[in-house]
């Protein structure tokens, strides 16, 4: 049973360090939310593994559901699935974080939960306006500590339309 409480963690670590960084791209990502979901977040990280979070509107008046999905394309089961309430009683959390710097000023939002083991997850977005670039990746921290991040290819990134609990840290300036 041990074994079983941890796998999740012990999942997503291996196969995240495990898989090769491609540099190949689509414009138009294959879907993995159900036909009733909409994608919020997508991302393929390397060439086997897909992480997405999907919303499912329950009735006119009641909350959301929000599920985060690891798995392989084509692969019947989820490797890890994670599930609960949009609202202020959420367990997702958002972090938004403005940098200025001289060059530029970047936005950081960080779309966070815990597994059962204890597993961080957090989905990154990280962009720059003034000089044009983004970056999405996949985070993950065991209960142990370790750290593993992934970026994203072919990422669906629409965060910003996520109803949950969360924070503006204030403008953090380059010390420069």
């Amino acid at each position: 049973m041990v074994v079983l409480r941890v796998a999740p963690t012990l999942v997503l670590i291996a196969w995240v360090i495990i898989i090769p960084r491609t540099g190949a791209s689509a414009s138009n990502p294959e879907r993995h939310c159900k036909a009733d979901e909409e994608t919020l977040f997508q991302c393929r990280l390397g060439t086997k593994r897909v992480a997405v979070l999907c919303r499912r509107h329950e009735a006119a008046e009641g909350p959301s559901r929000l599920k985060f999905r690891l798995l392989r394309p084509g692969n019947r089961r989820d490797e890890i699935a994670f599930e609960d309430t949009e609202g202020p009683k959420s367990r997702f959390r958002v972090t938004r974080t403005h940098l200025m710097f001289i060059r530029d000023s970047r936005s950081l939002r960080t779309v966070w939960f815990r597994l059962p083991d204890g597993t961080r997850i957090s989905l990154v977005t990280e962009e720059s306006e003034e000089l044009g670039w983004r970056i999405t990746e996949l985070v993950a921290r065991g209960p142990d500590g370790r750290r593993v991040r992934r970026r994203c290819i072919d990422a669906v990134d629409h965060l910003d339309r996520l109803q949950v609990p969360g924070r503006v840290d204030d403008v953090v300036r380059d010390p420069d």
